[in-house]
């Protein structure tokens, strides 16, 4: 076969999967009314697919009803509210809702307000929460019975897949799951989903008996050091060699010869004369001492006393003196709460005063003191804040300066500091501020 026949074969043989995944989605829809998970340890074969179902929204007819199509793409450094923000900004722009609120609540409310169709694509569903899945789950299933049209279906691995099959009993009976490059549904028992869990219990499995052996091996080495430690009794020491006592025995008379009798009593006599000579001077030398201890304590005590008679009286402190000292104590801390109040007062004549531009949205706090917290650990940034109602609730919102164009606001974007793009900044058009501002007012 030649290499333009395999090419084309090939080609054939996508075309064909990817409109059978398209096809098995566009059917659940239709008649199941289940959310719809596409997965593939592929990112780019479930990627694909995610595109050419969207390609597909274009050819459904779609007269009795507007279609609202919202294409999200998550990812684990987005939290909840985050991801609640960019779903409902895309379907419904210049919007007010509740960030924190549930997606049941706030899609369906704006859904039933606009009367239109909405479909919802998310690509990396991996990466959602599982809050954030059971909330889409339970948004497909409560308007399929209120007669509200809203479509969810999310692209990703396996890894999603895992993560409802640990979790089943919040998806029965509401979620179908399909094979990213056939299109065949997948139920939770299949092996595509319990081979990549059994892998991760066997590695599991693995470093739990690495770690057991590693600790058996040093308790065998420490119990055998021990054992060779206790080994050395003191039978092994050296004997050491008691001193021979004298033989201070004096002989009888009977026993010496007569010749050696006077000078051996002599000689006697004299050891015996040299002992009590010694115990009389160390007698001497001991009551020295203790006379010498007794002279040495009564001088440590006469010190003593001479310094109890010419030390200072203290002078107890004044009334006045202490007064002097708590307003100081009072005023320092003055000093530190006007540095935290410091920045009370909102930028909206900054805004207003702008006929056009762009600025980057970094955060909103419902509260004061989070709100100048967060000015207080951003002193090298040039911040702006102004107020707007959230849900008949005040809102907080903090921005960098007005730029003339989205160019130089992206660049600014891209200079600010790590600690705010964890934030995940958005540019904002200065209209749009304006607009916020006069509806809070």
């Amino acid at each position: 076969m030649s290499a333009a026949a395999i090419e084309l074969q090939s080609t054939q043989h996508n075309d064909v999967t990817s409109i059978s995944v398209s096809a098995r989605i566009d059917y659940i829809l239709r008649f199941s009314k289940h959310l719809t998970l596409v997965v593939d340890e592929n990112t780019q074969q479930y990627t694909s697919a995610a595109s050419q179902f969207l390609g597909t929204l274009d050819h459904q007819d779609n007269s009795l009803m507007a279609l609202n199509v919202a294409y999200i793409s998550a990812s684990t450094k987005l939290n909840d509210i985050q991801m609640r923000c960019r779903i409902i900004e895309q379907l419904f722009s210049n919007t007010l809702f509740d960030p924190e609120q549930s997606l049941v609540v706030s899609i369906t409310k704006l859904a039933k307000n606009h009367k239109q169709a909405i479909t919802i694509v998310i690509e990396h569903a991996q990466s959602l929460s599982l809050q954030l899945k059971y909330e889409l789950t339970q948004l497909v299933s409560i308007n399929s019975k209120n007669n509200l049209t809203i479509n969810v279906v999310l692209f990703g691995s396996t890894a999603a897949a895992e993560e409802i099959k640990t979790n089943k009993s919040l998806f029965k009976g509401k979620l179908s799951i399909l094979d990213g490059k056939t299109g065949q549904l997948i139920g939770l028992s299949s092996t595509k989903i319990k081979t990549k869990a059994k892998d991760n219990n066997q590695l599991k499995h693995k470093i739990v008996a690495s770690v057991l052996a590693i600790v058996v091996l040093i308790s065998l080495a420490s119990f055998y050091l021990l054992s060779s430690h206790s080994a050395l009794t003191f039978a092994d020491l050296p004997k050491v060699k008691e001193p021979a006592k004298e033989n201070n025995k004096v002989p009888l008379p009977n026993e010496l010869v007569k010749g050696d009798k006077i000078e051996i009593l002599a000689v006697q006599q004299d050891k015996n004369s040299a002992k009590v000579e010694e115990k009389v001077v160390n007698l001497a030398e001991n009551k020295l001492a203790v006379k010498q201890d007794i002279a040495s304590a009564l001088d440590i005590n006469n010190a003593l006393m001479q310094i109890a008679v010419n030390a200072e009286p203290q002078i107890p402190a004044q009334v006045n003196d202490i007064i002097d000292a708590l307003n100081v104590a009072t005023q320092e801390e003055k000093k530190k709460i006007i540095s935290v109040e410091a920045k009370s007062e909102y930028d909206e004549q900054y805004y207003l005063t702008k006929n056009q531009g762009y600025v980057i949205q970094i955060a909103g706090f419902s509260k004061v003191t989070l709100w100048q917290g967060f000015i207080l650990a951003n002193p090298m940034q040039e911040l702006y804040s102004y107020q707007r109602e959230l849900n008949n609730d005040k809102l907080i919102v903090v921005t960098s300066m007005v730029y003339a164009s989205m160019n130089e606001a992206k660049m600014a974007m891209e200079s600010m500091p790590e600690s705010i793009k964890q934030r995940n900044p958005w540019i904002k058009p200065i209209a749009t501020i304006k607009r916020e501002i006069a509806t809070f007012n």
